[in-house]
Order: structure tokens, then C-alpha cells, then sequence
């Protein structure tokens, strides 16, 4: 005897299994645009040796192309953060991709700190919009229940690109010199995003709720300074701000260190390769321990974040400590990163939760832009303070502050995520 049900047999499971591969490519395309963003955030800071030799300038000229580096990543977080919402997820990853892929082949053309300080600026904008349309795709792709591990996966994929930019310009650079490193930051991804045209949709945004429609959907947000207004409607402003300065003073440390690690290393007399291999160890351990942290973070909420972004203060005063001696240099560059680039990208996962799906680009763009623009002056502040002879360890002292700045922030946002 029939009954009304019906077999779901190998006629459902097919479309799920192609559903489940497309998304794995997706997945795969942005892990490796992010490693390709890592590569050309980094590549400035692996080769400053030989860019300052060959161009012949200071070390307060080479940390203003940092900072104008990380300015320039913070307006383009705002800037394609914002078009993501209008013109599409995809169009503006691409966009993006191309984008940072020439301002890197124009690196290579430059012969003054003008020109190195400009051309930085102008890649930093492409590079800083690529996260935050990531995560938007990632978040809007995966299952609630992985969303956290699946953003985190991928967005690591910059430590990765940062901890494979330094043995790369170790084994290039003799032989082809620091040019050759921009070269290749510049031309793989433009193939990625052939890819994306190819393998990437934009998903089908969510219903707006009736309370959000008018402020957020309609023609009205024009302007970057109209995107920032719909994060501080209602109650979000606390969220917001609170957000702001938790991801602000972990990004000062992060990008301190991944600027300057390399040359203090070198001037402190710690052996060229030892030197490259630090700083990459500070990405990979922070790449892994993220991934480790949005398990727990899916499981049992972001609480933990307070306890391992407040451990990066006794860290990075130890890394101060440990120029003297490359094996201990080796050591406290992972578990300073362990702690420190884990938490710069679980806070920008968890922007991209806490905001719903007409805000969540351009939330995690802000707050992207805003880590960046106030990282933007550590590495400045970093060159004045190495130019004028001040000790190590001393500088990372300082540095150490801004852990406990960032815990204290996250468990306040905690608090008021429970309400």
C-alpha cells in the first residue's frame, strides 16, 4: 500500500553533493586570495633590507610606506566593505583581487620614498577590501553551527600568505632580487580571480527587517559616512564602539610585529634566515591556534577570547627580551603570534556574527578599517622610536599594553551579547 511519502533516494543526494563540492571550492578560491593578500601586505616588511639599501632611505621614511600601507587597507575596507552591500559580494572581490594585483607590479617601478609611500597606499586600499567580502561570502555560505571555523579557516589564509612571504624572499631575493617577491604578489592574484568570475556567486540576500528596511536597504546610504551612521542606529552603537576598541589595540600589536620583526631582527645581529623565519612563525602560530579557538568559539561562544587575547601581554614583553638569542627569538615569535594574530581574526569573525545580513559587509569593513587605520601608527611610531635608539625592549613593553586593552574590550562585549 502507497503512502504519501516519497524516497529521497540519489535523486536528492546528488544536487546536495555538488551543493557541498561548489562550496568547497568557494572556499578553497578565497582561502587562496587571502594567502595572496597576505603575501602583499608582508612582502614591504620581508624585503625593507634591501628596498631601504636600493632606494636609500631611512628607517622613518620606510615606516611611513607602513603606515601608509595600513591606511590605505583601512579605506578600502570602508570602500569595498560598502560596495559589497550594493554591487555584489562577487564584483567587489574581484575588484579587489585585480586591483591589488597591479598595485603590486607597480611596486617595482618605484625609486623614491614618495613614490614606495604612494604606491603602498594605493595597493593597501584593493588589499584592505578583500576580508571583509570574504567573510560576508563565508558567513552567508557555510552552516550556522561552522560559520565561526569556516570565516576563521579562511581568513587565515593571510597569516599563511605572511609566514610563506618570508622563506619565499629568502630564496628569491639572492638570486633574482626584491623585486622578484612583488612580482609574484602581484601576478597569482589576478589568475584567482579569473576564478572567482568562474566558480563564485553572489548569495541571495536576506528580507531586511521592517524596522531596518527603510535605513539600510533603501537609496539613502550613499556615502561611506552613510554606512557608518546604520552601525550606530539603535542599540548597535555600544556594540560598535566596543568592538572598535578591542579589534584597534590587538591590530596595533599584530601589525608592529609583522612590520618591524624582520628589520629589528637584522639590526639586532640574529642570522638573515633566523630573521625571515621569526616573523613567519608568528603567522603560522596564530594562523593554527585561530583555527583551534572558532572551534570553541562555535561550540561555547567567544568568552574565550577575553583569557587568550589577554595572554599576548606576557608574550610580547618576553619578545623583547628575546633579540639576543635566535632559538629563544624563534619561541616567543610563535607565542606571541599564538596569541596575537588569532585574536585580530577571530574579533573580525565575530563583527561579521554580531551584524545581520544588511549590515554584516560593511560591519566587518568599519571595523576592519578602523583596526587598520589605528595599526596604521604603530609601525610609524615604531620607525621614530628605532631611529632615535630606543631599546627593544622598551618598544615591546608598550606593545604589551594593548592585549590587555583588547581582552578587557571583548569581555565587555561579551557581557552585552549575553543581554
Amino acid at each position: 500500500m502507497k503512502t504519501g511519502r516519497t524516497d529521497p533516494g540519489p535523486m536528492t543526494a546528488a544536487p546536495e553533493s555538488a551543493a557541498r563540492i561548489q562550496s568547497l571550492i568557494v572556499i578553497a578560491i578565497l582561502f587562496a586570495l587571502q594567502v595572496t593578500d597576505g603575501i602583499d601586505q608582508a612582502v614591504l616588511s620581508f624585503t625593507a633590507p634591501f628596498v631601504r639599501k636600493d632606494l636609500g632611505i631611512g628607517f622613518e621614511s620606510l615606516g611611513a610606506a607602513f603606515s601608509a600601507g595600513y591606511i590605505g587597507t583601512a579605506l578600502g575596507a570602508v570602500l569595498f566593505g560598502t560596495l559589497a552591500d550594493y554591487i555584489g559580494r562577487k564584483f567587489a572581490l574581484c575588484l579587489a583581487a585585480i586591483s591589488f594585483s597591479i598595485g603590486s607590479l607597480c611596486t617595482i617601478f618605484v625609486h623614491t620614498a614618495p613614490e614606495l609611500v604612494a604606491i603602498r597606499l594605493l595597493t593597501g586600499l584593493a588589499l584592505g577590501g578583500l576580508f571583509p567580502v570574504v567573510a560576508s561570502l563565508i558567513l552567508e555560505t557555510v552552516a550556522t553551527h561552522l560559520r565561526a571555523t569556516a570565516a576563521t579557516l579562511v581568513s587565515v589564509g593571510t597569516a599563511a600568505g605572511v609566514s610563506l612571504c618570508g622563506p619565499l624572499v629568502a630564496v628569491i631575493e639572492p638570486h633574482f632580487g626584491w623585486h622578484a617577491a612583488f612580482i609574484i604578489g602581484g601576478t597569482i592574484p589576478a589568475f584567482l580571480s579569473i576564478l572567482a568570475i568562474i566558480f563564485i556567486s553572489n548569495p541571495r540576500p536576506s528580507k531586511a527587517r521592517p524596522d531596518e528596511s527603510t535605513e539600510i536597504g533603501s537609496r539613502t546610504v550613499r556615502t561611506p559616512l552613510d554606512s557608518v551612521a546604520t552601525l550606530f542606529k539603535s542599540d548597535r552603537w555600544r556594540i560598535t564602539l566596543v568592538l572598535w576598541v578591542a579589534i584597534i589595540a590587538s591590530g596595533v600589536a599584530m601589525f608592529f610585529s609583522l612590520s618591524w620583526l624582520p628589520s629589528l631582527a637584522h639590526s639586532a645581529g640574529i642570522k638573515p634566515g633566523i630573521a625571515a623565519i621569526g616573523p613567519a612563525i608568528f603567522s603560522v602560530a596564530g594562523m593554527l591556534v585561530a583555527i583551534l579557538i572558532a572551534r570553541v568559539v562555535d561550540k561555547a561562544g567567544f568568552r574565550v577570547l577575553v583569557l587568550t587575547t589577554a595572554l599576548g601581554a606576557p608574550a610580547f614583553v618576553l619578545l623583547g627580551q628575546s633579540f639576543g638569542d635566535g632559538d629563544a627569538f624563534l619561541i616567543v615569535c610563535g607565542l606571541a603570534g599564538a596569541f596575537s594574530v588569532s585574536s585580530v581574526n577571530l574579533i573580525g569573525v565575530i563583527a561579521g556574527i554580531l551584524y545581520p545580513h544588511e549590515l554584516r559587509a560593511r560591519g566587518v569593513g568599519w571595523a576592519v578599517a578602523v583596526m587598520r587605520l589605528g595599526g596604521s601608527l604603530a609601525p610609524l611610531l615604531g620607525g621614530f622610536l628605532i631611529a632615535r635608539a630606543v631599546p627593544v625592549q622598551m618598544i615591546f613593553l608598550g606593545v604589551a599594553i594593548n592585549p590587555l586593552i583588547s581582552g578587557l574590550a571583548i569581555w565587555v562585549l561579551w557581557k552585552m551579547a549575553k543581554r
